[in-house]
């Protein structure tokens, strides 16, 4: 069951250069370079702040005039 979830599992590496996460059972870990928490992503507060704009204006146009 270990390595199907290894399989799922990405890790954020901060401040290393070709970083090799490995499992207890010798599986490389995927790495990524942001990933979404919460709603919100982790990395990158621009992207986030782009995403969360398009959102509403997505929302203020789908609603029918009164």
């Amino acid at each position: 069951m270990q390595k199907c979830r290894a399989k799922k599992t990405a890790v954020m590496a901060y401040n290393v250069a070709n970083a090799e996460i490995k499992t207890l059972d010798r599986a490389v870990l995927n790495l990524t370079e942001d990933f979404k928490y919460l709603g919100s992503h982790i990395c990158s507060s621009e992207k986030d702040i782009q995403i969360r704009k398009v959102l509403a204006w997505r929302a203020l146009h789908s609603m029918k005039k009164v």
